[in-house]
């Protein structure tokens, strides 16, 4: 970069600029903290022709990702939380499953 290339910056400008750092800085580097909200499916209340399938697939459209499954067929899903939200995490379970 050079003097004359129109991006460098003008040195009399560089000491017009205020040298305060803006009103937003400090919440630049605080660490972002994710909140979720996690669900579970008991997986075995399924009638065994792929409804487990979609129950995970309609979950997956509702934003959950899963975690994991667990031995005894019980899905643990989370999704990030809506921003502003003040509501604990929850225990959502899909349409047709039982509570475990």
């Amino acid at each position: 970069m050079s003097r004359s290339d129109p991006t460098y910056p003008d040195p009399r400008e560089l000491r017009r600029r205020p040298r305060v750092c803006p009103a937003s800085w400090h919440q630049r580097l605080r660490p972002v903290v994710t909140l979720w909200e996690y669900r579970k499916i008991d997986l075995t209340a399924a009638r065994g022709d792929g409804q487990e399938i979609e129950w995970l697939n309609q979950a997956g459209a509702e934003g959950w990702e899963l975690v994991r499954i667990t031995d005894n067929n019980v899905a643990y899903l989370k999704r990030e939380m809506a921003s502003g939200s003040s509501k604990g995490a929850a225990n959502h379970m899909t349409r047709g499953a039982r509570p475990i």
